[in-house]
C-alpha cells in the first residue's frame, strides 16, 4: 500500500500536468479570440464603409423609379 505521502505526490503530479494541458487549451482560445476579434473588427469596418454606398444606391433607384413612373412592389411581411 503507498504511503500518504507518495499518493499525495501522486496526486499533485497529476494536477500539474492537467493544469498545463489546461493552460494549453486556453492560451489557444485566447488566441482564437483575438483573431475572431480583428475579424470582427474589420466586417464592422467594411460595413460601415458600405452602408452610405448602398443608401446612396437606394436614393438613385428611388429617384429612377419615379422618374421612369415605376411601382415599385413593397415585401409581403
Amino acid at each position: 500500500m503507498p504511503e500518504p505521502d507518495d499518493l499525495v505526490l501522486a496526486l499533485l503530479r497529476s494536477m500539474r500536468t492537467e493544469m498545463g494541458a489546461m493552460r494549453a487549451d486556453i492560451g489557444e482560445v485566447k488566441n482564437d479570440l483575438i483573431e475572431i476579434k480583428g475579424r470582427l473588427g474589420s466586417l464592422g469596418a467594411a460595413y460601415g464603409s458600405m452602408s452610405p454606398r448602398i443608401d446612396r444606391i437606394d436614393g438613385s433607384v428611388r429617384f429612377l423609379a419615379r422618374r421612369l413612373d415605376v411601382v415599385v412592389a413593397t415585401e409581403a411581411p
